[in-house]
């Protein structure tokens, strides 16, 4: 913990982060909302034409 001039103690997290594990995660989530923004559009138009 961290002591302040106010005598307020502050905690400090740091932690190590995979870079290539959540580049992977982010990519993937990318890539299934680009193909449900695909299969609404889908549906959308399917919709008009009924």
């Amino acid at each position: 913990s961290i002591k302040h001039p106010q005598g307020q103690s502050q905690w400090l997290c740091l932690w190590k982060v995979n870079k290539n594990i959540v580049w992977e995660h982010v990519l993937d989530d990318m890539y299934h909302a680009a193909v449900n923004l695909s299969r609404r559009l889908t549906f959308e138009i399917e919709q008009e034409r009924e």
